[in-house]
């Protein structure tokens, strides 16, 4: 009788306040450039920035410029990790017939720096086929994770966005992580899916949990 395949388990998260707290280095150099001092706790959304440093200088350029930092390559480059990401990756390693991916709807532009950053902190998982990015910007970034969940047939994913979350929600079938960040504190839908970014035991059981479902079902 020929042996039978045994069907891959594959992890999917997002990088930027998941992976990689990305708004620390934003957040100093907008310091640095403006003089602004802008808290963690003040971002609520991704146009937080923009909208704050209008409020305090009245100029909408310097604001629209401030904001497009988070996709600044020096950024990218000095964002440091979450140790709970990181030691949940080194755990997800060690499951057998897995695989893990990087989920993001940063512009496709970034796809070399974003690498290079994922290699400096998870430097085992190969990221030129594990990083799932946009081509181009013409299609919208929650689209684009929907549809890369239901195409590798991904089983869990991690996620800080509330408006991703909620569609992650209503149109996948995929385990989901919710990470505790202050742009989602006023979102009180979806706590029992909630974990903070250092959490790695929550995070990890989150998948054994996805991982126990997908067998079931196989």
């Amino acid at each position: 009788m020929p042996r039978k395949e045994f069907p891959v388990f594959n992890i999917g998260t997002d990088i930027d306040g998941v992976v990689l707290q990305s708004d620390i280095p934003l957040l100093k150099r907008v310091k640095q450039i403006t003089g602004i001092t802008i808290e963690r706790s003040d971002l609520q959304s991704w146009k937080s920035v923009e909208t704050i440093v209008y409020r305090k200088t009245s100029d909408l350029s310097l604001a629209r410029e401030m904001n497009n930092l988070w996709f600044d390559p020096e950024s990218l480059r000095n964002s440091p990790p979450y140790k709970g990401a990181i030691i949940t990756a080194i755990l997800c390693r060690g499951l057998p017939h897995s695989q893990q991916y990087a989920i993001t709807s940063r512009p496709p532009e970034f796809r070399d720096s974003t690498i290079q950053n994922l290699l400096q902190h998870l430097p085992f998982i190969d990221w030129n086929t594990h990083l799932l990015i946009r081509n181009n910007l013409s299609q919208n970034g929650d689209d684009f994770k929907v549809d890369q969940i239901k195409s590798r047939g991904i089983a869990h994913m991690t996620e800080d966005s509330p408006t991703t979350f909620h569609e992650l929600v209503t149109r996948t079938t995929c385990g989901l992580t919710y990470i505790n960040q202050p742009w989602n504190s006023s979102d009180d839908r979806y706590q029992n899916y909630r974990a903070n970014p250092n959490n790695f035991a929550r995070q990890f059981c989150d998948i054994l949990r996805a991982r126990q479902r997908f067998y079931l079902y196989q």
